[in-house]
């Protein structure tokens, strides 16, 4: 865990040190489901992965690694409940979710653009980026709370890079403002 012993060398109360862990971590897991699912609603799944580690706490070595773990499987659940309520309105509705045409100046807002192209990583490697590049973890943290080696973590990262670059380079010369344009 991240908290330190108190300095008198009592034992520290689990309420206490879950309420550090708490307020430590909320926002970067917040900001973390946001960009797996940012339609999710990001502090409620937040919130109930706090309570399984919550109920689980004085039997966790490491909580960190212990709530990724859970957020995985509560987003991989929003992404089944997602897919199930689209297949249900597909079959009330009759239409094709692939017909939708969505605004091509949708798709300019950067936020949007960042949020589709961390997407389209593979979860492990997405995971990876979102805690260096939007929650600006260390390299070595990131391997700590995943529970992975330093070196799949930088090889995530240079990967996660490539093919990011390339995707916003095809991007870019499709919108008529890429390194393709002369």
């Amino acid at each position: 865990m991240t908290s330190t012993p108190p300095p008198d060398g009592a034992a520290q109360d689990p309420r206490e040190q879950f309420t550090r862990f708490y307020t430590e971590y909320q926002p970067q897991f917040v900001k973390f489901v946001h960009f797996h699912a940012p339609a999710a609603d990001e502090e409620s799944i937040v919130g109930n992965a706090f309570l399984e580690v919550y109920s689980r706490w004085e039997r966790i070595d490491n909580p960190t690694a212990y709530m990724y773990g859970v957020l995985r499987k509560s987003l991989a659940r929003h992404y089944e409940a997602a897919k199930n309520e689209a297949s249900l309105l597909e079959q009330l509705t009759h239409s094709r979710s692939s017909q939708i045409d969505f605004d091509p100046l949708e798709r300019k807002i950067v936020h949007d653009d960042v949020v589709a192209a961390l997407q389209s990583l593979p979860p492990a490697m997405r995971e990876v980026a979102i805690m260096k590049w939007i929650l600006d973890k260390p390299t070595l943290l990131i391997a700590d709370e995943l529970g992975i080696a330093r070196s799949t973590v930088t090889t995530h990262l240079t990967n996660a890079g490539r093919r990011l670059e390339e995707l916003f380079d095809a991007t870019a010369t499709r919108r008529g403002t890429g390194k393709g344009e002369r």
